[in-house]
């Protein structure tokens, strides 16, 4: 098999799913009870890896 070549789709790149990942963490936030306004949630969750956004919202660093 030849391949010529992959597409890698960061969000909104190709495929606007920005809102799927906004619910997917509102169902986060809501079974943690953390509530954050639209505007900490740009900053908290959006352009950061998983490992930082877990960190910054429970406030500890995370261990392997």
């Amino acid at each position: 098999m030849y391949i010529k070549g992959i597409v890698f789709d960061f969000n909104g790149t190709l495929f606007w799913d920005t809102h799927l990942h906004n619910k997917a963490w509102d169902i986060f936030l809501k079974q943690h009870n953390i509530i954050l306004s639209d505007e900490r949630k740009l900053l908290i969750l959006h352009g950061k890896n998983n490992e930082l956004i877990i960190e910054e919202l429970f406030g500890t660093i995370l261990t392997s």
